[in-house]
Parts: C-alpha cells; sequence; structure tokens
C-alpha cells in the first residue's frame, strides 16, 4: 500500500493500494459473514471524521451503506451523491445516482421513505428537464408532490409543485402550468416558503409570455424582481432580470431589455448557474440582432449554443440554434439557416414544445421567401398558424400572418394577402419586435410586386416603429422609400434614403439588404444619368450571387428568377453594353 501526500480528510492518513488486483484479493480474504459488518464500521468511521460534509463524501458513504445493508442510509447517500453531480450539470449521472436512492427508498417505511422519495424525485425531475425529457420530468414532479404531501413536506410539495408549473410550461400546456402555479403560489404562502414566491412568479411571468400576454407577463417579472431583491434572493432576482429580458425583447425599449439580459448574464455566471446562463445570452443575442448589432449577436447566439450542448439542454440548445439564422443573414449563406430549421423542428417536435416550432417556422417562411420559394414558404406560414391555434395564445401570430400575406401575394391572391397583413397590423399592435418583424414582411411582399402605394406606405411605419430602436430595420425602411423612389422615376428622390440604407446595412451587417441598397442606388444614378451607377450594378449582383453560391441548384435558380435579382442582372448587361 502507498500513503498520498495529504488526505482530505485533515488529521488522518490516507492509503491506496498499489493496483487494484492487490485491492481485489485484500478484500476478498475477508469472510462473507464479516463484510456486511466491515463496511458498517467504515461508514460509522466516515460518518463521523467527515461530520458536516456528507454530501462530499457521498459516492463512498453509499458504497458502504448498500454493501452494508442499510437502506435507508443507501438512499440518503445516494441522493446525496446525485445532488453533487447535478450541481456541476452532470445530469445523466445525477439521473442514475437517483434511480439508485429511488431503489433503497422502496424497502423503507412510509415515514422514513416519504420525504426522502420527495426530495430525491423532484431532484431527478429537474436533471431529467435540463435533458429535455419533460415528460419524464413532469411523473417524477407529481411523484415529489404525493409524497411530499403524505408526509408532511409542505416546503418540499411546494417546490415540486412550482417545478411542475415550470415544466407544463415548457411543453406549452398553459392551462395546466396555470392550475400547477397557483395551487404552488397557495401552498408556498401557507408553509412560509418565501423563497419561492420570486421563482413562481417568474414562473407565471413565462406562461403570460408564452401565451403572447407580453404586457401581463412584464408586470409580473417587475414583481418577482421586488419580491427578490425584497428578500436578497440573488437567484430569484437573476431569474427576474432575465424575464425582464425576454419580455422588454418584444415590447421594447430594446435598450432596456439588454441592460436587463447583461445584469442577469452577470449574476447567473457568478451563481453558476449554467443552463441558465446559455439560455438567457441567446436572448441577449436576439436583442442585439433586432437591434441591427449582427456582427455581436452571432458570437453570443453560437456561445449559447455551444454551451447548451455542453450541458446537455436540449431545449435551450434548440431556440440557441436560431442564432445560425442570424448568421445567415451576416455570412449571407441559406444553407446553414436551412438546415438549422430543419434541426429545429426536429428538435421542437422530439421535445414536444409547439411554440418552438411555431417561431421557428416563422423564420423558415421568411428565408424561404427571400429565396423564392413562396408555395413552401406558404405551407411554413400556414402551419405556423394552425399550430399556434391548437396552443392558444398570440406569440408569433403576427409574423406569421405578414408572412402568410407575402406568400398570398406573390401567389396572385392580392384580397387574400391584404386581410393577413391586416390581421398581422392588428394583431401587433404595441409589441415592437412583432411590429418590426411583419413590417418588414410586409415591406418586401409589395417590393416583389412593385406596388407603389403600399411600398411607400409599410416603409413609413416601419420607419416610425424603428426610429430610436433598430438600426437594421431602419435600414430596410430607408430601401423602402427609396425604391418606391426609383418605381415612380423620382431619380433624386430616391438618392438619400439608398444611401442611408447602404451605410446602415453595411454596418449591421445584413448582405441581403446591402445588395438590395446597391441595386437602388444604381437604378437612381442611372435614371439620373450618372457614371457610377455601374459601380453599384456590379456590387448589388456580387453580393446578390453570394448569397446562393453554396446553395444547391434548385434553391440558387429559385433565387435567381426572382424579379428583383432580375433587375439586377438586367441592370448590369445594360449598363456593360
Amino acid at each position: 500500500m502507498w500513503e498520498r501526500e495529504a488526505s482530505v480528510i485533515e488529521g488522518q492518513r490516507e492509503l491506496i493500494f498499489n493496483h487494484v488486483l492487490t485491492r481485489d484479493v485484500a478484500y476478498q480474504s475477508i469472510p462473507r459473514s464479516r463484510r456486511g459488518e466491515a463496511h458498517r464500521q467504515a461508514m460509522a468511521w466516515i460518518e463521523e471524521v467527515t461530520a458536516g460534509r456528507s454530501e462530499e463524501f457521498a459516492e463512498i458513504l453509499a458504497y458502504h451503506a448498500e454493501l452494508a445493508g442499510d437502506r435507508e442510509r443507501t438512499a440518503r447517500y445516494c441522493m446525496l451523491a446525485g445532488h453533487r453531480s447535478r450541481r456541476v450539470f452532470a445530469a445523466e449521472e445525477s439521473i442514475r445516482w437517483y434511480e439508485r436512492a429511488l431503489a433503497a427508498a422502496r424497502d423503507l417505511g412510509p415515514e422514513t421513505a416519504g420525504p426522502l422519495v420527495a426530495e430525491t424525485a423532484v431532484s431527478k425531475g429537474e436533471a431529467l428537464e435540463q435533458l429535455g425529457q419533460f415528460a419524464p420530468a413532469e411523473t417524477d414532479y407529481r411523484l415529489s408532490v404525493e409524497r411530499a404531501r403524505s408526509a408532511g413536506e409542505g416546503q418540499i410539495e411546494a417546490q415540486s409543485l412550482s417545478a411542475l408549473a415550470h415544466v407544463l410550461w415548457l411543453q406549452d400546456r398553459f392551462e395546466d402550468g396555470q392550475r400547477a402555479l397557483d395551487e404552488a403560489l397557495s401552498r408556498a404562502r401557507e408553509v412560509g416558503a418565501t423563497h419561492l414566491l420570486s421563482r413562481l412568479l417568474y414562473t407565471a411571468g413565462t406562461i403570460s409570455f408564452g401565451l403572447g400576454e407580453y404586457r401581463d407577463a412584464l408586470k409580473l417579472h417587475e414583481e418577482a424582481l421586488a419580491v427578490a431583491r425584497e428578500q436578497s434572493d440573488l437567484e430569484g432576482e437573476a431569474w427576474a432580470r432575465h424575464g425582464l429580458c425576454e419580455t422588454l425583447y418584444f415590447l421594447g425599449p430594446y435598450e432596456e431589455a439588454l441592460a436587463q439580459g447583461r445584469e442577469a448574464d452577470r449574476m447567473l455566471r457568478e451563481l453558476g448557474q449554467r443552463p441558465m446562463v446559455y439560455h438567457n445570452q441567446y436572448m441577449i443575442g436576439f436583442t442585439l440582432w433586432m437591434m441591427g448589432r449582427l456582427g455581436e449577436a452571432v458570437p453570443i447566439a453560437e456561445e449559447a449554443l455551444v454551451g447548451a450542448r455542453e450541458v446537455g439542454d436540449r431545449r435551450n440548445e434548440a431556440f440557441a440554434l436560431a442564432g445560425r439564422f442570424m448568421a445567415a443573414m451576416t455570412a449571407g449563406g441559406p444553407e446553414g439557416a436551412l438546415e438549422a430549421i430543419e434541426l429545429t423542428l426536429q428538435m421542437a417536435r422530439e421535445l414536444r414544445t409547439p411554440r418552438l416550432e411555431v417561431a421557428t417556422l416563422g423564420f423558415g417562411a421568411s428565408i424561404l421567401l427571400d429565396l423564392g420559394q413562396h408555395r413552401k414558404a406558404h405551407d411554413y406560414a400556414a402551419r405556423g398558424i394552425s399550430l399556434s391555434d391548437s396552443i392558444g395564445g398570440t406569440f408569433s401570430r403576427a409574423r406569421l400572418f405578414s408572412l402568410l400575406g407575402w406568400s398570398e401575394l406573390l401567389a396572385g391572391d392580392d384580397a387574400s394577402a391584404r386581410k393577413s397583413f391586416e390581421l398581422a397590423q392588428r394583431s401587433s399592435e404595441g409589441v415592437l419586435t412583432e411590429e418590426l418583424l411583419g413590417g418588414q414582411a410586409e415591406l418586401m411582399a409589395w417590393d416583389d410586386v412593385s406596388n407603389v402605394d403600399e411600398l411607400r406606405k409599410s416603409s413609413e411605419r416601419l420607419a416610425r416603429v424603428a426610429a430610436g430602436e433598430s438600426a437594421l430595420y431602419s435600414a430596410w425602411a430607408h430601401y423602402g422609400a427609396a425604391r418606391a423612389a426609383v418605381l415612380e422615376g423620382k431619380w433624386t428622390d430616391a438618392m438619400d434614403p439608398a444611401r442611408d440604407a447602404l451605410e446602415l446595412a453595411q454596418r449591421c451587417p445584413d448582405r441581403g439588404l446591402e445588395w438590395r441598397s446597391h441595386l437602388v442606388m444604381a437604378l437612381a444614378l442611372e435614371g439620373s444619368g450618372s457614371g457610377d451607377a455601374g459601380k453599384h450594378a456590379l456590387s448589388a449582383v456580387a453580393r446578390a450571387q453570394e448569397l446562393v453560391a453554396a446553395a444547391a441548384d434548385d434553391v440558387r435558380n429559385a433565387f435567381l428568377e426572382r424579379p428583383l435579382v432580375r433587375t439586377a442582372l438586367a441592370l448590369r448587361a445594360r449598363l456593360e453594353a
């Protein structure tokens, strides 16, 4: 045997066998009739010299307890070993420990087993939730509620009800989640579990958020923040600030959303809550994206994606994949975005999170329309609206209606398109992000069919909404104004907005907007007789072709057949002649 230089137990020598075979031979020399007692003695000694450090030594204590035949201690130490693994987000390992704890507890009497099973089941549920296994997590939360209630463990019951409400929200089962939440709030107040109140208010806010009731969500997250700060609950404060970031991402102002998200990021990192760090991080990325700061947004969203994968957080991995959509806008390649969309749709179905599927169908429809694939885009938008109908609420519906209208317009159904645009405008009113996304889609739709009056109106509306909030969408508004002027032959009127659109498009950057801005600038210069038109025409065509350079033939061909792209190609040929 060897002696280590230092021992993890102060004042004690720490010895190790020089080879595993030596250890096995020594163990086999102990008569079987004595082994159980030897393990009991070893466990008792470790308990004595590590008093107050049970979780730190839980694995070895669980080993001795199991071989000593002590079912109660086996259950307790396996549970603590699970807690220890979960603290470092080793979810799969923690689940294995919790399953061993639950197995050991089956042989115990109800008075002993009840509290152990209740605590173990809620903890196992949280580990399953991290992995995106929501249905098994729900089963464990319900088991915990039942056992905690039978054992009179009010604090654990309130905790389990809170967790149950949260996992029901993650599955977009809002009515079930609200019932569990109401029960959790009532029980938490009855047993004085004030530390749960801010978390419950946060969950209440997320349910309202999931239904698209953003004003209600804002109030609840503000209340959660006030309660957390009053109780010096740092975790509750971090979660509440994340909830505010998420809600203000839709309502605005974006600067406030960004400030709340960054403060939440600082606090969550200090608390070591990695899954929530990445959940919050992609919301920061989304906010920067909407502001037009794509260069900052993409690496943040990518870090969120990598981090979510590292900790095995499937749901947040799926949401963070939207960062790949942003990267496509910045770098200009649709293939990566389309692949990310298909992967996200697959994950959303596997995780049974229809709200994620709804949002992704909207992203997909937008990209497909920009590529000239309006029939497939119509299918995406219609599926998203149907799915939204099934879960209730208004989440992402405004954008989906505007995308549906765009596809209907390209199909020649002007009357249906106008109805869809009207629905989009009505349902997005007062919701900043929905107004911007829907407004951009409507602008691009009227641009595709060269309807000057509607293009001008949509550009003016988008400009009003984007002012002071988003350089990106202000750039689109400038482009729309320039394009409308060009369609009317008002070359001088087109110059300034075209120049502003191009400058902002390059700053954001947005390749799709950049080639369009070069095009309207070239058309305006050609119309006014300027010799600089050729330079912008060449840039327009080059940027447009870069967008689909790596795309499949069918995608590239559909894009190059778009009327606006054909205009750019014809202009280049005309100026080169």
